[in-house]
This record gives C-alpha cells, sequence and structure tokens, in this order.
C-alpha cells in the first residue's frame, strides 16, 4: 500500500512507469568482436529501432559496451575451453573490429538516401590486415581523406582477414566493422 494521501480537491496519484517502459528494445543483434587480447562473441541489445551493427556501435556513448550470453576465447589458442558469461563489459577502445552473427548480418537500409561508392582499402589494425570495400560519397577523395583521425567505427565489405603474427590461412566476413581509432594503415585504391 502506498504512503501517497489524496485530499479533496488533489489529481488522483499516478506511478510513473519505469524509463525502460517508453524505449522500444530492438531484438538482440549477434556479434563477435576481436580484441588484442582474444575474441568476444555474444549478444549486444540495443534499444531503440533495429540497426546495423556499425550504427550500433558509433551510438555508444559510454567508454564501453555490454555483451550478454556470450563467451571469450583465444582463436589462435587450440584446446583451450572458451570462457562463458551471462554479461560482460568491453571497452570500446578495446575493440579492434566486429562483425554481425546470425540474423543481425544487414546489407544496409532501402532508406539510406545518400548514394555512395565502394573503394578498396586495405586497414592495418595491431595484429591484423584488413582488405574490403569503404564507401565513400562519389565527390570524396579517399587517399585525402584523414581516416585516422576518426574516433568512429566503420564498416567494409567483401572483407578478407589476415591475422599477421599467427600463421592462419585468411578468412572472408561479408560485413566487417572496424574501429577507426585502432588503425594503423589506412590505404585506398586511388579511384580514377
Amino acid at each position: 500500500m502506498s504512503d501517497i494521501r489524496v485530499t479533496e480537491g488533489d489529481p488522483p496519484a499516478v506511478e510513473t512507469p519505469a524509463p525502460e517502459f517508453f524505449v522500444s528494445q530492438a531484438p538482440a543483434v549477434g556479434v563477435e568482436i576481436m580484441m588484442d587480447s582474444g575474441r568476444v562473441a555474444g549478444e549486444l541489445h540495443p534499444t531503440g529501432a533495429p540497426r546495423r551493427l556499425v550504427d550500433t556501435l558509433n551510438s555508444v556513448d559510454a567508454g564501453f559496451i555490454m555483451i550478454y550470453n556470450g563467451h571469450l576465447d583465444d582463436p589462435f589458442t587450440t584446446g583451450e575451453p572458451p570462457r562463458r558469461f551471462d554479461v560482460a563489459h568491453i571497452g570500446r577502445n578495446a575493440i579492434l573490429f566486429a562483425a554481425p552473427r546470425g540474423d543481425s548480418v544487414s546489407r544496409g537500409s532501402p532508406f539510406d538516401a545518400v548514394k555512395k561508392l565502394p573503394v578498396e582499402t586495405i586497414v592495418v589494425v595491431p595484429g591484423f590486415e584488413i582488405r574490403g570495400n569503404m564507401f565513400f560519397l562519389p565527390d570524396a577523395d579517399p587517399p585525402s581523406m584523414p581516416m585516422l583521425t576518426s574516433h568512429h567505427f566503420i564498416p567494409l565489405t567483401e572483407a578478407t582477414v589476415l591475422a599477421t603474427a599467427a600463421r592462419l590461412a585468411p578468412w572472408r566476413e561479408p560485413v566487417l566493422v572496424v574501429n577507426l581509432s585502432r588503425a594503423l594503415l589506412y590505404a585506398p585504391r586511388k579511384v580514377s
């Protein structure tokens, strides 16, 4: 029972719903994240309308993201079982790159009104060389763009990832989201 008293002439007391009542929940987004110290696979639980993984990562205001129902492992060490967790906080700057998994793999929005052109690009982050298509406005000059000053995540499509320290075969990803604040090299093909 509430301690609120209603006297004649006062409006009736109404409980205010919790803030999460007003926020629509998008479906969980499957993700695999590569860090310097391992790989994390799990789910992001974004709020609001469904978005691409790159948009979700760029919208994070805090210095970390939360991953649910996942595991941590070292993709270059065999025989070591993954460490499972219910929830983990990952520092935004710890992320080298991320790939959408499951039904969350998206090839863009039909409402994307800005036409962009794919440009073959190499991006190097600690331990990895990534080749893929980065997208630019038609009038842009990709070689003169100061991409290494950005603190954003940016998508590459048709990406090939090479682990430079490990002697593993390169692997392909339809979409890979790279953390430009961790990039060591940016080399776009000159558009003619």
